[in-house]
């Protein structure tokens, strides 16, 4: 073995020598050791030393408070009482050098530094489910062979990989605080009064109702907690609350609470301000209120349409609920009604695993990704408290403030199971190896799962199998709770339906270079696609025809269901240009386009506008396109249809 030579070039006064005869030994005082000077490995230090120096001269010094600094430098005696501060061995106290180089969230910001990002790999189907992709045989529309196909069906080229691969990107921002912020300020709070007031509001809105993410008595304990810092550094709980706190006011505007509104910069910087504290407190401790600032943190990013980031906080949650075993069910120690402190902390838990599950399924199915909790290791035991998704519609502006708990949730448990399900048996590694008929028969099944669960509903709830495109406009304000919570079922069946009967789509892939598939898998085929598209239209109708009971759904489910049944359509289209139902599809998306923007408000967030209008030039490129098709096949210019739909 040769041994290494640092630049190529050979050391004067030096024999070469061989691996074994170089030790660690150090000649005399002033000079490395024997291995590292063989090595060069001073001369490598050197260098990265001189590297990183010159890399500090381009950033300012982070702005760190003396008597901050010199708390956290120097070990203290007082480690038992709580506060941040390792509990491991002393360790030597740090120079002020080093402190003038250290960043911590617990000391203060220095915002005019923009953080640096990795490279994410962005896949260009990222938030959008795969079976809308497929045109034939499975194979994606956005890929080369995908590219060929629409341009020989359009003759055009596309911008749609372009316009998705940029929403995606648009979304991954982070939160800087506008402000340098100091050490005090990242603690601060409004008046407590103004916090109790903003709190009563949030849990008298719809928004808890449908999402109780924060229960009435454990959440006033936070508040204390919170408030019980004063100056100096905050212990872990109370790091916590205000933490959990700073999230609640991030989207407590959102609600349209009746006490006083928040501006968007003092909502952004409260946001910041939690995520801040989180990203420090989370290396030390997992609890209950850091559990409720993450899922609250996510609705932030929810409601101002950064999905992306909504989904990696998702991932955070799944993973922290586990930690604390809200994924194993314990039932009551006892049968009466009042329940002691730790025994309701341990049931809020439980709700917040549900509410996780649920979200679970969601993200599963919309984005392809794989689920984080799933049924094999999940206890997925109903609670025997639980009021049940339509006992809980009567009563629902009622505060529980008192011992009795009760479990109720905005989504359908039995749908959420049924999600699983669905991406289990046509999404996961193992489903995309099946043949032709094992896939059918799965879609089959599934397909009457689905209807036995549709039956299952009340019949004042449950969704119709179609809805037809000239429906009545419901009354502006003439909603109830009850169709609120039908509209979320009818759209969600319709979801379903088109996500199970598009992969049909996937047949023929064993075969991608014969023309003629057998005549019985050609009709199934065109049964299922007749399925989606009818479903894809009935979102569009309903969409359209609904305006008022929509407002009250997630500004991201609107999008994602008219995105959803958009990409049906179009697909379509360029599988029969020539059909009569092919000026329809171009009509429906046209609605869509009217959809989306009727989601513009004067409350929007910049990112709910900017993802509207990400959306809009994305149906209309689809309807360029799918106009372009028509065209040409009326010029009958394109050739006969060889890509079985």
């Amino acid at each position: 073995m040769m041994p290494n030579q640092a630049d190529g070039k050979a050391r004067v006064g030096m024999s070469r020598k061989r691996a074994c005869d170089i030790q660690c030994t150090i000649p005399n005082p002033e000079s490395p050791c024997e291995w590292c000077d063989e090595h060069d490995l001073s001369y490598r230090v050197e260098k990265l030393e001189n590297a990183l120096a010159e890399s500090r001269t381009h950033y300012p010094p982070l702005r760190v408070g003396s008597s901050v600094a010199e708390r956290l430098a120097t070990p203290s005696s007082e480690n038992r009482d709580g506060r941040l501060q390792s509990e491991s061995s002393p360790s030597p106290t740090i120079p002020p050098s080093a402190t003038e180089s250290t960043q911590s969230p617990l000391t203060s910001i220095y915002t005019d530094v923009q953080p640096t990002y990795f490279p994410v790999r962005q896949n260009p189907v990222t938030g959008v489910p795969l079976a809308q992709y497929w045109y034939s045989r499975g194979i994606p529309l956005l890929s080369d062979r995908g590219h060929q196909y629409m341009h020989s069906k359009t003759g055009q080229a596309s911008t749609v990989e372009n316009i998705r691969a940029a929403s995606c990107q648009s979304n991954l921002q982070s939160l800087v605080l506008p402000v340098c912020c100091s050490n005090r300020e990242l603690w601060h709070l409004p008046p407590k009064e103004t916090v109790e007031e903003l709190a009563l509001a949030f849990f008298k809105s719809p928004f808890q109702r449908d999402f109780p993410v924060l229960d009435t008595l454990l959440f006033g304990a936070t508040i204390e907690e919170a408030y019980g810092f004063i100056d100096g550094i905050p212990s872990l709980s109370q790091a916590h609350s205000i933490a959990c706190v700073s999230a609640v006011l991030s989207i407590i505007n959102h609600l349209e609470p009746s006490g006083r509104p928040l501006s968007t910069r003092d909502r952004d910087v409260y946001a910041a301000k939690a995520e801040c504290i989180l990203g420090h407190m989370m290396t030390m401790e997992t609890n209950l209120v850091s559990l409720q600032t993450v899922l609250m943190l996510q609705r932030y990013h929810l409601f101002n349409a950064q999905t992306e980031r909504a989904a990696l906080l998702h991932a955070t949650a799944c993973r922290m609920i586990c930690a604390l075993g809200g994924h194993t069910y314990q039932p009551p120690r006892h049968a009466g009604d009042e329940v002691t402190w730790a025994e309701r902390q341990e049931y809020h838990l439980r709700t917040l695993f549900w509410l996780c599950y649920i979200s679970d399924k969601d993200v599963t199915l919309r984005s392809g990704q794989p689920p984080l909790l799933t049924e094999e290791y999940c206890d997925l035991t109903i609670p025997g408290n639980y009021t049940g998704y339509f006992t809980q519609l009567q009563g629902l502006g009622e505060t529980i403030t008192s011992n009795k708990y009760h479990f109720h949730f905005h989504g359908n448990l039995g749908l959420c199971r049924l999600k699983e399900k669905i991406h289990r048996l046509l999404f996961s590694s193992h489903a995309f190896n099946l043949s032709d008929g094992e896939l059918i028969l799965r879609i089959r099944q599934l397909d009457e799962d689905l209807e036995s669960w549709r039956l299952s509903i009340p019949l004042e709830l449950r969704p119709k199998l179609s809805i037809p495109p000239m429906q009545a406009i419901p009354a502006q304000g003439s909603y109830t709770t009850l169709d609120i919570r039908g509209a979320h079922l009818q759209l969600e069946y319709h979801h379903l339906v088109i996500a199970i009967h598009t992969t049909v789509r996937r047949c023929g892939a064993d075969n991608p270079d014969n023309k003629d598939l057998p005549d019985d898998l050609h009709s199934v085929i065109h049964s299922s696609c007749d399925l989606s598209l009818e479903a894809s239209r009935s979102t569009i109708s309903f969409l359209k025809s609904s305006p008022t009971v929509l407002s009250e759904q997630e500004f991201s489910d609107i999008v994602f269901y008219a995105n959803l049944a958009a990409v049906s359509l179009f697909i379509d289209i360029l599988a029969h240009p020539q059909n009569t139902h092919s000026h329809t599809a171009i009509n429906y998306l046209s609605h869509a386009i009217n959809i989306t923007q009727g989601l513009s408000t004067p409350t929007s967030t910049q990112g709910e506008l900017k993802r509207i209008q990400q959306t809009n030039r994305f149906i209309m490129e689809l309807i360029r396109l799918g106009s372009c098709a028509i065209a040409k096949a009326e010029r009958g210019c394109s050739k006969t249809d060889d890509v079985p739909s």
